[in-house]
């Protein structure tokens, strides 16, 4: 569907005013390739997204954020999940997150597309992997499961070779991955490349305020490496932080960042 800039800046602006909720504007560096998100503090009524929200991406981050501050069962969730201030129960997370694309879905002026229906269920995948604790029944966690299944290898074929499932095939499998790139035209070998580990995720909650990190080859833009920071705040899967000195378009104290881009010093 094609619509006008405005309409999802007005549509947002609309359900933020209908629900007494406060907008924050958020200034977040993100991973590589990846596209930035938002956050919401229940308790506030207050969520924290980007300027304008005048791509399909950031206006769905804005429903979903929205849906976690007005949607009663999210609301009666987040309580299970911080019951107090410093005491945190992650075995709900995934439920509350799912409530909250729910609520977009359900009041969202515009259908999703597909591109964005793809990331909405890569977001469900990615807190599943960080909390394999919180287990739900609800039926867009399943559905992403589903998809995971289907469209990442890594969960397939990749993640047997890698885990040494498949170690007593390996030679055969090789001689049949030679056989078809030869058919191919393509250059064979006699090993596997290497593989490419992945940086591992760290939970949220492995930072604590006050604590000193440093930003790693994952972050973007690229100038940040190396550039150390103190941990401020979190924001249920990131952190908020500060620079020790202001490094291109980015200063303050509320800067959003996931912990995948960031080591302790």
């Amino acid at each position: 569907m094609i619509c006008q800039v405005t309409e999802f800046e007005e549509h947002i602006q609309e359900l933020l005013a209908k629900y007494d909720v406060s907008r924050e504007n958020v200034t977040e560096i993100h991973k590589v390739n990846d596209s930035p998100e938002g956050w919401a503090e229940v308790k506030f009524r207050n969520i924290g997204i980007w300027p304008n929200t005048d791509t399909e991406g950031a206006y769905w981050t804005a429903l979903h954020e929205i849906g976690h501050c007005v949607d009663p069962r999210g609301i009666a969730l987040d309580k299970e999940i911080f019951p107090h201030p410093f005491s945190v129960n992650t075995a709900k997370i995934v439920e509350v997150e799912c409530v909250a694309w729910e609520w977009a879905m359900k009041n969202s002026r515009f259908p999703m597309s597909e591109h964005e229906e793809k990331i909405m269920y890569s977001r469900l995948n990615e807190y599943m992997k960080a909390y394999p604790e919180s287990q739900t029944t609800h039926p867009l966690a399943i559905k992403a499961k589903q998809m995971s299944t289907v469209t990442n290898p890594d969960t397939t074929m990749v993640s047997k070779i890698t885990s040494g499932e498949l170690d007593g095939q390996l030679d055969m499998m090789m001689a049949a991955i030679n056989l078809r790139k030869a058919m191919l035209g393509k250059p064979t070998q006699s090993f596997m490349p290497p593989v490419v580990q992945r940086p591992q995720s760290k939970s949220v909650y492995e930072f604590q305020i006050g604590d000193r990190v440093r930003f790693n080859k994952e972050a973007n833009p690229k100038y940040l490496i190396g550039t150390e920071a103190t941990v401020t705040g979190r924001r249920r899967t990131k952190v908020t932080i500060k620079l020790d000195a202001a490094a291109g378009r980015f200063r303050g104290d509320k800067i959003v960042c996931p912990t995948s881009i960031i080591d302790k010093v």
